[in-house]
């Protein structure tokens, strides 16, 4: 018997800023499978919402800037893996791997090639955060 499951579904809408509109935003919802072990096991939630953020782009002292406000992606241990999104982490990070994040971070371009980076985030895994202790984050590329 042939059978078709969907494990996963998503859905991205996103609008990116641009030299006459400096305001963007990114939507990110998912379904199937895997977002069920998200929702009910790594979030304890059980909304579909993955990332969801406003964008704003603007020129200060003669270099770019942009400011990122909402849930995304976690900024810590998720990107520098190498998997995709939903790609087994065990090894890495046990059951209790950083998937999402919610806060504030702001991107200042030095030039073409250099920029800083600064974060401010209040949250793990779509759960509030008991203890109230901003997680602060910083890097230079």
């Amino acid at each position: 018997d042939a059978q078709f499951q969907v494990n996963l579904a998503e859905i991205k809408i996103s609008k990116e800023p641009t030299a006459d509109s400096k305001a963007g935003f990114v939507i990110r919802l998912i379904d199937g499978e895997v977002a069920d072990y998200f929702k009910n096991v790594l979030t304890s939630g059980n909304s579909n919402l993955y990332e969801a953020y406003g964008i704003v782009t603007g020129n200060f002292s003669d270099r770019d800037f942009r400011i990122e406000a909402g849930q995304w992606r976690a900024l810590t241990g998720h990107e520098d893996v190498g998997f995709g999104d939903f790609v087994s982490r065990s090894y890495s990070f046990a059951l209790l791997q950083p998937i999402i994040g919610k806060g504030v971070r702001a991107t200042w371009s030095l030039d073409e090639d250099t920029s800083i980076t600064g974060v401010l985030q209040n949250s793990f895994n779509g759960t509030e955060d008991v203890n109230k202790d901003v997680t602060i984050g910083f890097q230079y590329k």
